[in-house]
């Protein structure tokens, strides 16, 4: 499949936004909430370049899961990040796809982005009951849970193939483990990946070919994991949502970010950088957040709904981030942005700042090292790919 950003121009532009706005305005409904299938046929089409098709899980059956016939249940979804981001487009295709499962059973209406709950304030929306579910990153939520840093332990490929990656999770017990952690500290529930597969690395503002150049520079960071990362590049770490980076980078409040490539093309960051540092450091991975009150609201039946539908969609998003990753850094390229590969060993202090969190964590919440336990053989065999 080959993915491009035309087709995020053209669905999600200043239109787009307009008549979101003016749906929730009206009756509080959602463009998104259809029982029509996300296939390439119902996929807009792009200005130019190919049709961009939303990965969907194959050869399942319409219905993965089988649900009651009963009055519909409404759940109101929000996202941390605009609808004009990549950072939303599988968390949409999502929900057209629990939508079509469900048939008619339980429909999700996705009410809006940042526009409608900040970022960092996701969390406390849920249990007001304003959403029941929100797409977010859970290093936003690392003062309440900082166990959820762990979603962004395993690295990405050739480490790992995609489906290890969430296999680790599903099939050994930690997404269950760190779902125990999450209602009793924070009275929410992970519903697993919507968005994941980027590589993670520097993105700089002035030329940046080593370590070296980045002693004193102030990055943007979303969370104490990205904060260990920088200072063990000695650099100073500031922890700012996406929603305000770009302004941050204009004025020079930043000199760079821990972002991912495709995340920073779609929300319009194409002035302002130098220089993409390779490699990344680390796989990020993130998704749909449920209040507990929700989720204790579904029967059975849709509960395993909104689980399977993650567990068989999420391989196919994260190879659809790491495309659009690629497509990105090639944009970036075009307007002046240059890569520059960093050496094994530089790599290396990064990736020990990164490992060093699960640690520290680990020293006041000992859950922390319980889930690296149950997530140990499938880094064990990453890191000997990776020849570390």
């Amino acid at each position: 499949m080959q993915y491009r950003k035309g087709i995020l121009r053209s669905f999600f532009g200043l239109g787009a936004i307009m008549a979101l706005l003016a749906v929730i305005a009206a009756c509080g409904s959602d463009p998104t909430a259809t029982t029509a299938a996300p296939t390439a046929t119902n996929a807009p089409q792009a200005t130019s370049g190919p049709t961009m098709v939303p990965p969907t899980a194959t050869n399942v059956p319409p219905t993965a899961t089988k649900v009651p016939d009963a009055t519909p249940v409404v759940l109101k979804a929000a996202a941390a990040w605009p609808i004009t981001s990549t950072s939303s487009t599988q968390w949409l295709e999502y929900i057209k796809e629990v939508n079509r499962r469900a048939n008619g059973a339980l429909v999700i209406d996705f009410v809006g982005g940042p526009e409608v709950v900040h970022p960092f304030e996701g969390f406390n929306a849920l249990r007001s009951g304003i959403i029941d579910l929100v797409h977010t990153a859970a290093g936003y939520f690392g003062g309440e849970v900082p166990e959820g840093a762990a979603f962004s332990m395993l690295p990405a490929p050739p480490a790992l193939s995609f489906q290890e990656i969430v296999d680790a999770w599903y099939t050994t017990g930690a997404l269950e483990l760190i779902n125990g952690i999450y209602e009793q500290k924070a009275g929410v529930r992970s519903i697993g990946f919507q968005v994941g597969g980027q590589g993670f690395g520097l993105i700089m503002t002035e030329e940046t070919n080593s370590l070296a150049d980045l002693k004193g520079k102030r990055i943007r960071v979303w969370d104490a994991m990205g904060a260990a990362i920088m200072t063990a590049a000695g650099a100073v770490p500031q922890t700012i949502p996406a929603s305000e980076l770009y302004t941050a980078l204009q004025r020079g409040t930043v000199d760079g970010a821990l972002r991912d490539p495709g995340a920073a093309w779609s929300q319009g960051e194409k002035d302002v950088y130098n220089t993409i540092v390779r490699p990344p450091v680390f796989s990020g991975s993130g998704g749909g957040f449920i209040s507990v009150q929700a989720w204790n609201g579904l029967g059975p039946d849709l509960q395993k709904l909104l689980m399977d539908t993650s567990y068989e969609m999420a391989p196919d998003i994260f190879g659809w981030y790491a495309d659009d990753e690629q497509f990105s850094v090639d944009e970036f390229a075009k307007v002046g942005t240059v890569e520059r590969t960093i050496s094994t060993a530089e790599w290396k202090v990064l990736h020990d700042g990164h490992q060093s969190h699960w640690d520290a964590v680990g020293e006041t919440s000992p859950a922390m090292l319980e889930i690296k336990a149950l997530l140990q053989p499938f880094l064990d065999k990453a890191l000997t790919n990776l020849g570390l």
